[in-house]
């Protein structure tokens, strides 16, 4: 009789195993994501996001070493690198009910987050020219039913190490009020 209790046991751990660990409590990752994601020294590194039951993680490796990871508890819905080289990394998350955003830069050999915030509606990029290669990006709060007359917009601009915002402008009015 004991030993088919550890020969259940064996074939039960061997089932969870298998099946790539699909009990919450073994919170064994599964990968939903995987990209290049060029920062201008020829070799591209690897941006994976892992969905885990309470968590998601984006995870950059150089040459299969982790340099940088990002955790959280909102849905990995996509990512765009805002150029082809150099570029930053924007990614959006779900959250309750709202957007999330956060923008990654590579700056100094380091991986750091540069922006992070939310809002009801998707965001704006706005690129203006290669003396500045970095895009504005427009975040507008409000409602889809309401009028776009009651939305409010921010617009986030590149100070050299971060994005910061301008004063929440009228949706109506946001690309007038774009810096030169």
């Amino acid at each position: 009789m004991k030993s088919r209790i550890q020969f259940a046991i064996f074939v039960f751990a061997v089932l969870i195993v298998v099946s790539g660990c699909s009990s919450a409590h073994y919170r064994c990752p599964k990968q939903t994501a995987s990209f290049p994601w060029g920062i201008g020294n020829g070799r591209p590194l690897k941006v994976t996001v892992f969905d885990r039951p309470a968590e998601r993680i984006l995870k950059v490796t150089d040459n299969e070493r982790e340099i940088f990871r990002f955790e959280t508890a909102d849905t990995f819905l996509g990512a765009i690198p805002l150029a082809d080289q150099n570029g930053d990394l924007f990614t959006l998350w779900m959250g309750g009910s709202s957007y999330h955003f956060v923008v990654f830069s590579f700056q100094g050999g380091k991986i750091s987050k540069t922006l992070e915030t939310g809002s009801k509606l998707p965001p704006e990029f706005i690129f203006s020219g290669s003396e500045n290669p970095r895009p504005f990006i427009l975040v507008t709060d409000g409602l889809v039913t309401a009028e776009p007359q009651t939305w409010s917009s921010r617009i986030y601009y590149w100070s050299g190490k971060h994005y910061l915002s301008r004063q929440a402008v009228p949706f109506t009015n946001r690309l007038a009020e774009l810096p030169d």
